[in-house]
């Protein structure tokens, strides 16, 4: 509406975009939603290395436990650090991923130390360069779908997939 109000001569072309972007993420949404939802409600516990996903967990059903919390400066303790690894090997954690364009040690040593690979890299709050799909708010949010969706669905006694 914004849009309109400073450009009323392209009305039309504001209002067909706008729909159109809206039946996108609709379709989008309903997308995730029959993934995501259809996974039995064990195998929908991922872990990352930021807070930056909580809508996704909260909107589709997904346990999004992050290592960071109080202080994006704070490490998990050692006892943290053994919960996460027994939780990762035992299953109730089902995948493991990095914030993307932000390499964490700590998520790099939990993978050694588990035996879990990491599952790949999420995006929490910028949008990439990368690739075409990561330059956009749906592209991004459809990546992180996928690549949570490939993990989640994978067989937990298959240890090559990641």
């Amino acid at each position: 509406d914004a849009l309109i109000e400073c450009n009323p001569a392209e009305a039309a072309t504001y209002s067909r975009l706008a729909d159109l972007y809206i039946r996108e993420i609709r379709v989008l949404d309903t997308w995730t939603r029959r993934h995501l939802l259809g996974l039995p409600r064990g195998f929908r516990t991922i872990l990352v290395s930021h807070q930056g996903l909580e809508y996704l967990g909260r909107a589709y059903g997904l346990e999004i436990r992050t290592l960071v919390g109080l202080s994006p400066y704070q490490d998990p303790d050692a006892h943290q650090m053994a919960g996460i690894i027994e939780d990762l090997r035992s299953g109730k954690i089902r995948g493991l991923f990095q914030e993307a364009g932000s390499k964490s040690r700590i998520i790099d040593q939990i993978s050694r130390e588990s035996g879990v690979p990491i599952g790949g890299e999420l995006y929490t709050g910028t949008l990439g360069l990368s690739d075409p799909l990561s330059s956009t708010f749906t592209g991004i949010f459809r990546l992180n779908v996928l690549r949570i969706l490939r993990v989640l669905e994978a067989d937990p006694a298959d240890s090559t997939s990641p």
